[in-house]
């Protein structure tokens, strides 16, 4: 993962936040895969979680649901994969100052 790369996963982010309705759900898990999260088979959804660095996260659920997802269901997940972007650059900032 590099700064720039970063930026613009965290942009399209920002983005999908100030229009929750019109997200798609394989863009919801593009994003997820992109911050280097993967699909794991786990409960009745589909759950994506990382188990290398930046440091462990809660693992995310993503649902797939034939009328799309809630504009709430929507917001929940970005906001999750912002924390994630979050963490890389805290991950990315320390890695650096070594």
């Amino acid at each position: 993962m590099t700064p720039n790369h970063l930026a613009k996963i965290k942009q399209t982010l920002l983005d999908m936040q100030r229009s929750p309705g019109s997200i798609k759900v394989l863009e919801l898990e593009g994003m997820a895969r992109a911050l280097g999260r993967q699909k794991v088979k786990r409960g009745k959804e589909p759950v994506f979680a990382r188990h290398a660095d930046p440091r462990l996260s809660p693992p995310l659920s993503i649902p797939h649901h034939s009328s799309g997802l809630k504009i709430g269901t929507a917001k929940s997940i970005v906001e999750a994969l912002l924390k994630d972007v979050v963490a890389w650059e805290v991950f990315l900032r320390e890695s650096k100052d070594d």
